[in-house]
């Protein structure tokens, strides 16, 4: 499948600097206008800024996890919600509860970001 996001805002959310670097670089390579937040509340100043297309989040962070990011991103009107995708190492969310949040598909860590990239094109 062609890796290409190409016209699609994406946010980038991780408290990992070296990770959401790698990711930044990942989905720009495959032509996603990429920004990056350290965490839910950082990203969420972001969003009311910007409207984005797709959000790539890790579900465990300071200072706004991947659960608070969902709660307030389904706050949004009905067009300016994004896709909402988590990254796990943990598997702390049920099926359900991602459902409920507006979470699109929940990502295991650690995965390959060709598969990643391959799987949200399935999506859009």
């Amino acid at each position: 499948m062609k890796k290409n996001l190409k016209g699609m805002s994406i946010l980038i959310v991780d408290d990992d600097p070296d990770l959401r670097e790698l990711l930044s670089w990942d989905f720009s390579s495959a032509e996603g206008e990429v920004e990056s937040a350290e965490s839910g509340v950082s990203a969420i100043e972001l969003i009311r800024k910007k409207k984005f297309d797709l959000i790539f989040s890790d579900m465990r962070m300071p200072q706004g996890d991947g659960r608070f990011l969902a709660k307030e991103v389904l706050k949004l009107k009905k067009n300016e919600k994004p896709l909402f995708f988590l990254y796990s190492g943990f598997n702390d969310i049920s099926s359900q509860e991602a459902k409920d949040l507006g979470i699109t598909h929940i990502f295991s860590k650690p995965s390959k970001i060709s598969d990643i990239i391959d799987d949200i094109l399935k999506f859009i």
